[in-house]
Order: structure tokens, then C-alpha cells, then sequence
């Protein structure tokens, strides 16, 4: 009995501690409840929460679109705005370009100007000197063959007053003529500062020296006949035509080792190039003629002497042409001086005689420099001048 009482009261013990876990069970059940509640609760939140979210992830995925659509069209709009600033582009550098070869050009033609009028002004100071020089020379000349002579003139005594009329005219033709030349000077140094055109000058100067060479040409002729240089006749081939350097209808150099000589400057054109510009006056036989190339002094030398007894000029282009020509010895010193002034070019060729001036014979190089005039009308205005029938032996 007392066993079974012990066993009851440890079964109802049991029992006791078996309600109140059961009990504590309970409590736990409605708290995992409430907590089952609370967690449906929250999944709902986080439903709604997730909705909304895609709600704006799809606004947003909208968005994105709109914005790769304007992306796009920005692209578009930037390559056709590229196009038109390469085309602007290209049309600056065209203008670019094409104001480049406008300002070349008129430097170019600046440059020319520049160096023609230099060379004009150092002719022009050239020629003054050896004007002088020659004029001075030329009296002196004069002055002594009259004292020479005084004796053997004394029976022409009018005769020798009028020379003394003559070189008297000339003596103040001489210092008019040297008061015109530093003024020449003077209107020189103004134009190169102010740029002004002393052609009309130049050309009234160049007519007075005319004039006083004139002058001294009749006093010349008054003298003795003993002073008469003796023409002896040229060889058969002495005459160069130059119909036999090129076969073009154009305009073609003259080489070295034509006619066994070194020719500079020749240039032989056609009767049909350039019409109506001057050339076509010079011809005096044959389809072609000679003139200088881009308006330079001509030359021909050799190794070798020769002589020139004369050709036929003719001014292409200006009026009052001044041409002097000068003779050298091996050494290249000048031996011989002969200058003459041309005139229309429409009135033909001059023969211009050498073999009379002396000092054109078993020399070693000629030169022809053309200069100054005044336009004749014919296209050309430089210093251009034709040659033909040239006599050399």
C-alpha cells in the first residue's frame, strides 16, 4: 500500500507536471499564433511593397526607353550637325585657300613691280652717268679736233662758226641736261616713297638727249671726211634670220651653240604667236623673229672673238624704246658703247649700224639692254624688244 500511495502521488505529480507543460504549450501555441498573424501581416506588407516596385521599375524601364529614344535622336542630330561643320569646315579651307593664292598672286605681281621699277631706277641712274660721261667725252673730242684742225679750217670760216653755233647750242643743250638729270634725281628718290611714275620725265629726257645726240651726229658730220670708218663688205653668211631655230608656230629658246655662239635671253616666236602685240612689226624676213625673254637684256658670247656689224630692231609694245648696246673684251671689260632710242613700234624695224660706232669687232660677249618708253597700245608695256636679220661673222 505504501508503494501504490507512492506511485499515486508520483503519477499525480506526473499529472500536475504534465498540465503545466501542456499549459506552457498553450501559451506557446498563441504566441506562435500571434506571431503566425503578424508574419501574414507582414508577407502583405511586403506584397504591396513588391508591387510598387515593379509598378515604378516598369515606370523607370519607361523612362529608360524615352531616354534611349532621345539618346538616339541627340546622336542623329550630333552626326548632322558634324556633317554641316565639316562642310563649313571645307568651305573656310577653300576660302582659305583660295585667299592664300589671291595674296601670292598680288605679292607676286607687288614683287615684280618693285624689282622692275629698282631696275628701271638703276638704268635710268645708269644711263644719267654714261649719258654724261658720253656727252662730255664726245665734246671734249670735238673741242680738240677743232683745235687740231684750226689751221686747215681757216678757209671755211663760216663753216667752223656755225660748228662753234653748234657745240655752244650743244655746250647749253649739255648743262640743261645735267640741271634736267638731277632733277631726274630728285623725282627718282620721291618715287620711291610716294610710288609715282617718272615715265613722262624719263621720256622728255631721253627726247632732249635724243636731240643733243642729234646735234652732235650734224657736228660729226661737218668734220673731215679722214675720220670716216671704211665699210668693208660682210661675209655671205653673215646674216642670222633665226627662221632656222625651231619649226613651232609659238615661241621656243634660242640654245647654246647656235651658229657656234651662247645666246641668253633669245627667245625666236612666229609671225602667228601673240598677234597684234608687236612682235609680227619686227619681222623683217622670213616667219620669225627674235625678242627677249620676259623683257631681259640680251647676250651673246664665245669663247672665241667675234664681231657684230648690226641688226634690225624694232620696239614691241612701247614707244621711245631706249636701247643701248655694249661690247667686252676676254677679260670682260667693255670696249665698245652704242645707245639710240626707237621709235612706234608700228613703223618698222631700225637698222642699227655698229660697224660705224667702232669697237664691235673680236669681242668676246654683246650685250642688248632694252629700257623705259611709254605704251603704244599694243598689249605690251615692258621692255620688249625684236630682233632680226643679225650680222655676225
Amino acid at each position: 500500500m505504501a508503494n501504490m500511495t507512492m506511485e499515486k502521488h508520483e503519477l499525480v505529480e506526473k499529472v500536475y507536471t504534465m498540465e503545466s507543460s501542456f499549459k506552457e504549450l498553450n501559451v506557446s501555441r498563441d504566441i506562435l499564433c500571434k506571431c503566425f498573424d503578424q508574419t501574414k501581416l507582414h508577407t502583405s506588407d511586403n506584397t504591396k511593397n513588391k508591387r510598387e516596385l515593379v509598378e515604378k521599375l516598369d515606370e523607370m524601364q519607361g523612362n529608360n526607353d524615352a531616354l534611349k529614344t532621345e539618346v538616339a535622336e541627340s546622336k542623329e542630330n550630333q552626326a548632322d550637325l558634324l556633317k554641316q561643320v565639316k562642310k563649313l569646315r571645307q568651305r573656310l579651307d577653300e576660302k582659305d585657300n583660295s585667299m592664300s593664292n589671291m595674296i601670292m598672286e598680288k605679292n607676286e605681281l607687288l614683287v615684280e613691280k618693285v624689282a622692275e621699277t629698282q631696275v628701271l631706277k638703276n638704268q635710268l641712274q645708269s644711263d644719267v652717268k654714261e649719258l654724261k660721261d658720253s656727252h662730255a667725252e664726245e665734246l671734249n673730242k670735238l673741242r680738240e679736233h677743232l683745235g687740231e684742225k684750226g689751221t686747215a679750217l681757216s678757209s671755211v670760216t663760216m663753216e667752223k662758226k656755225d660748228l662753234v653755233d653748234k657745240l655752244a647750242k650743244a655746250t647749253g643743250q649739255k648743262n640743261r641736261t645735267e640741271s634736267e638729270i638731277q632733277q631726274a634725281r630728285a623725282a627718282v628718290a620721291a618715287a620711291e616713297s610716294s610710288g609715282v611714275s617718272l615715265r613722262s620725265d624719263i621720256e622728255e629726257l631721253r627726247r632732249e638727249n635724243e636731240s643733243l645726240q642729234e646735234q652732235l651726229n650734224e657736228s660729226r658730220s661737218s668734220v673731215s671726211e679722214e675720220q670716216q670708218v671704211e665699210v668693208v663688205p660682210l661675209p655671205s653668211n653673215s646674216s642670222i634670220d633665226f627662221d632656222d631655230v625651231s619649226t613651232t608656230t609659238s615661241a621656243a629658246k634660242v640654245p647654246n651653240g647656235y651658229r657656234g655662239l651662247d645666246w641668253e635671253n633669245f627667245r625666236v616666236a612666229h609671225r602667228s604667236f601673240r598677234p597684234s602685240t608687236g612682235c609680227e612689226y619686227g619681222i623683217v624676213s622670213g616667219n620669225y623673229v627674235a625678242v627677249n625673254h620676259l623683257a631681259s637684256p640680251y647676250s651673246i658670247s664665245s669663247a672665241t672673238p667675234f664681231s657684230v656689224a648690226g641688226f634690225q630692231a624694232t620696239a614691241v609694245g612701247n614707244t621711245g624704246l631706249n636701247v643701248l648696246v655694249e661690247s667686252f673684251d676676254e677679260s670682260g671689260n667693255r670696249i665698245g658703247r652704242y645707245q639710240t632710242i626707237l621709235g612706234d613700234p608700228r613703223n618698222g624695224p631700225s637698222f642699227i649700224d655698229l660697224r660705224r660706232e667702232g669697237n664691235f669687232e673680236g669681242l668676246y660677249k654683246l650685250k642688248i639692254t632694252p629700257s623705259g618708253g611709254t605704251n603704244a597700245g599694243l598689249g605690251r608695256t615692258n621692255s620688249y624688244l625684236a630682233i632680226d636679220n643679225m650680222q655676225v661673222y
